[in-house]
């Protein structure tokens, strides 16, 4: 794989005004539930410019979020909410809830051929430390600056003992 994006662009990416283009996005999350919704940059002109995606998996055990660029498919940040690790090149292990953000160095440093984001331990920057699925996926949706209608529910909390969430 070859990078096709630099850090300053992935930042732009993520940074940039983005709207829904379903809107309202209806989902009910339930045990082992995936689901996913696009986004376009807006502009002034309203041509929409770049299409991005967020994949987002909830499980009791796993949860976690994907944002990339569609155009190129290279991951902007995912986020996981698990007891899990990710191991950067410089060989720091970054246990529990992280976030892995593009990198290009990463990428280089890890001459893997397919690794191009570093892994960070939650809270950074305004995304805070938390397990609820919830709460972090409206934190990202702030956080890519996407608006538009987000109705987002679980089913059957109480027999999946998400009482919590």
């Amino acid at each position: 794989m070859e990078l096709r994006l630099t850090d300053i662009q992935a930042q732009q990416f993520i940074k940039a005004v983005k709207i829904l283009l379903k809107s309202p996005h209806v989902d009910t999350i339930y045990d082992k539930k995936s689901g996913y919704y696009e986004s376009v940059t807006k502009t002034d002109h309203r041509i929409f410019e770049r299409r991005f995606v967020m994949d987002y998996f909830f499980s009791e055990s796993k949860k976690s979020f994907n944002f990339r660029d569609k155009e190129t498919n290279h991951t902007l940040f995912r986020v996981n909410l698990n007891n899990g690790f990710h191991k950067n090149a410089n060989n720091e292990r970054i246990q529990g809830n992280r976030i892995n953000i593009f990198s290009e160095q990463e990428y280089k440093d890890k001459a893997d051929n397919k690794t191009h984001y570093k892994a960070y331990p939650l809270p950074l920057d305004d995304l805070k430390n938390t397990d609820n699925f919830l709460e972090m996926f409206y934190s990202l949706v702030e956080y890519t600056q996407t608006s538009g209608e987000f109705h987002v529910e679980f089913a059957q909390q109480g027999d999946l003992g998400l009482e919590n969430l």
